[in-house]
């Protein structure tokens, strides 16, 4: 702190305070911390330092559900820059084009062994859905039994004929 100083240049009231701080801004033409623009901080670069330190002090950061429903309530309705306006038909279709061209990427399900005691066979799924339908079963049901098997620490058979076992580590 040794080598700052604080000088006061001009004195202005309120009204004129913006121009002022831009006619010095232009004059002095500073290199510190200092947004090119005075009230506003917008043309400012941030030195790749400066970005990294930010993105360490924000990491793993979570908002609030109070803080979030006031974000959300600040972009709603009048708030939301979208607000009474509609797009073109262009864009629309431009929209249209882009979902037609969209590449669909499937995620990969968990993998599901069932062995049916009675056949003494053993089919793998790849996914908890194709399980849930070659048993005629549902998928919450699936979940809620290995939850319980889990938490019990016992496999028990379903339907008094099978062995389920869902493949969390592939």
């Amino acid at each position: 702190m040794s080598n700052f100083n604080l000088h006061i240049l001009e004195y202005s009231d309120s009204e004129n305070v913006i121009m002022c701080e831009q006619k010095w801004i232009d004059l002095l033409q500073p290199e510190y911390n200092l947004s090119p623009r005075a009230g506003s901080s917008k043309g400012y670069k941030h030195s790749p330092e400066s970005i990294e330190k930010m993105k360490v002090s924000a990491t793993g950061r979570k908002h609030t559900e109070e803080v979030k429903d006031l974000m959300s309530k600040n972009r709603t309705g009048s708030n939301n820059s979208f607000y009474n306006k509609k797009h073109t038909a262009e864009t629309i279709e431009r929209f249209k084009e882009i979902a037609k061209n969209r590449e669909y990427v499937p995620v990969k399900g968990l993998e599901v062994e069932i062995t049916d005691l009675e056949t003494n066979t053993i089919t793998v799924h790849s996914s908890i859905r194709e399980a849930a339908k070659f048993l005629n079963s549902d998928i919450k049901t699936l979940l809620r039994r290995e939850a319980s098997q889990r938490d019990k620490g016992v496999n028990k058979l379903y339907k008094n004929r099978y062995v389920i076992y869902i493949n969390r580590n592939p």
